[in-house]
């Protein structure tokens, strides 16, 4: 449908047809082929009545909303929480290579109490990671509910570990 008040359009003719609805087609204040222009404002122009403040509701530009380091912080916790599990697996082969190599029980006790309290800080960590990232709402939620997940894993059976381990050492003494 066209317009009567506008002139017709010919083809091979520069630019866009002319529209009959305002706000579509030609921009009378854009030459047609100019770039840079956005709806008729050279870039960096701003509407009438903008004042350039962070409208209401929102954070202030430049600062991420909310839960918007989540996912870094799901990521970490689900590492942290497979770290101890990773090496709870390979322990065991290790334990045979250090008993080959150390004379005395007492050492190879030491090297596996320091191995117990750092796979509880690793899970602790974990945790509190993991805690942060489910709280944010954001992206990292499921992996930081995973790291929750590992982190308790390793802390309750680290925890039952050297329960079991103090219950028969006192057992053993009598």
């Amino acid at each position: 449908m066209t317009d009567p008040a506008l002139p017709p359009h010919t083809p091979g003719a520069s630019g866009p047809p002319p529209s009959a609805h305002p706000g579509f087609g030609v921009n009378p204040a854009q030459p047609p082929g100019e770039p840079g222009y956005v709806h008729g404002r050279p870039p960096g122009a701003h509407p009438a009545g903008w004042s350039g403040a962070t409208p209401p509701g929102l954070p202030p530009r430049g600062v991420p909303g909310p839960g918007a380091g989540s996912r870094g912080l799901g990521i970490a916790a689900l590492i942290v929480g497979l770290v101890p599990a990773v090496l709870g697996a390979i322990w065991p082969y290790a334990l045979s290579g250090v008993y080959a190599t150390i004379d005395t029980y007492a050492a190879v006790q030491l090297l596996s109490g320091a191995l117990s309290v750092g796979t509880l800080v690793l899970g602790v960590v974990a945790i509190v990671l993991g805690a942060i990232a489910v709280r944010g709402r954001g992206p990292g939620t499921i992996t930081g509910a995973i790291g929750i997940g590992l982190g308790a894993a390793t802390a309750i059976g680290v925890v039952i570990a050297l329960i079991a381990s103090a219950l028969a050492s006192a057992s053993s003494s009598f």
